[in-house]
């Protein structure tokens, strides 16, 4: 699928009685385009260029240069906060697998 070719699923097709009548194929152009991947590929690259920690550039928070030059921000998310502290009342009590908790405005 990713370089482009065709997908094909077979369908089969049974009578009232259950025995097998017939078998079609259906084939799908690729959801992937040219553009696509190019657009993929060049997400990838720039992922590469990215801190996993602070999510800034690697050229500009990995240069010993910089060392002095960063501020911490400190910050509140209010949807953060209430998800935490639900999560927090949850864990409170017998645990439960799979437990999403997510905000939304009210």
């Amino acid at each position: 699928m990713w370089l482009g070719e065709p997908t094909r699923e077979v369908v089969e097709h049974y009578g009232p009685d259950g025995t097998l009548t017939g078998r079609s194929v259906v084939t799908r152009p690729s959801p992937w385009t040219d553009e696509d991947r190019g657009w993929l590929m060049a997400w990838l690259a720039e992922q590469r260029e990215v801190c996993p920690g602070c999510g800034l550039p690697l050229v500009d928070c990995r240069d010993p240069k910089t060392a002095g030059s960063w501020t911490p921000v400190v910050d509140i998310c209010q949807a953060c906060l209430v998800a935490q502290a639900e999560m927090d009342n949850q864990n409170e009590g017998p645990r439960r697998r799979g437990l999403y908790v997510g905000v939304r405005r009210t």
